[in-house]
């Protein structure tokens, strides 16, 4: 009879020990998945965002809610062609500036 309460109590501990660590676990998986979603978030655009211009104005403001460094920047015109590229981006801080190119026709375009 000395062995069942041996057993249960290493039955015990080893449910315990997989409670701890699923507990672990699953903070970790809280704190990644809240680090994953920290991204910056665009605050402004000048021009404003669905903005109808007389000309093409020579740069295009982008600023966001903290400091960002550009990966990618894209100038789209009204068939989806990239017209300028990541170069042409000046970041200070949370601000980009984007040069547009000279002499762009009448349309509709898009920065990505």
């Amino acid at each position: 009879m000395g062995w069942r309460p041996v057993r249960a109590r290493r039955s015990m501990h080893i449910m315990m020990r997989a409670l701890l660590m699923a507990l672990a676990l699953a903070l970790c998986l809280v704190a990644i998945a809240r680090t994953a979603q920290a991204h910056a978030t665009l605050v402004e655009s000048v021009p404003a965002d669905g903005a109808v211009v007389p000309a093409p104005p020579d740069a295009v403001i982008l600023r966001f809610n903290e400091p960002v460094r550009p990966i990618a920047v894209r100038l789209l015109d009204g068939e989806g062609r990239s017209l300028v590229a990541t170069k042409d981006v000046a970041a200070d801080g949370a601000t980009l500036r984007l040069a547009l190119p000279a002499g762009l026709a009448a349309g509709t375009y898009l920065v990505s």
